[in-house]
């Protein structure tokens, strides 16, 4: 399954209507109580309405974080927290909307122009 973090990506304002008002309740509520995992329940959404996998491009340079340190990933249980989530969701959706994809895109530098 693919999914892509939230804060590195981009999506049509459409999706974060989507996430407000039509996502199941019983994700949002989960979402509420732990204080995770909206970036996997963003990905369930967009690919239950799309049926399609996420696109990554590769971008010609590396983000740093030097703050980054301190995340919630970096505790002990995150990784059986997001686990649990993805089950949750599984649930609540029906069914496992994640597809799978090595599809990347290579993107262009500036300078080099189209």
């Amino acid at each position: 399954m693919s999914i892509m973090i939230t804060s590195a990506t981009f999506f049509h304002a459409y999706y974060l209507f989507m996430y407000s008002y039509v996502m199941p309740e019983g994700v949002r509520n989960h979402i509420s109580k732990r204080m995770n995992c909206e970036d996997i329940a963003m990905n369930f959404l967009v690919a239950h309405l799309t049926r399609r996998p996420p696109i990554k491009v590769k971008a010609p340079w590396k983000s740093y974080c030097p703050g980054c340190g301190r995340t919630l990933s970096s505790k002990g249980d995150h990784l059986e927290r997001r686990h649990e989530c993805m089950n949750v969701f599984a649930k609540e959706f029906g069914y496992m909307p994640l597809l799978y994809t090595a599809h990347t895109v290579e993107s262009v530098p500036p300078e080099d122009g189209l």
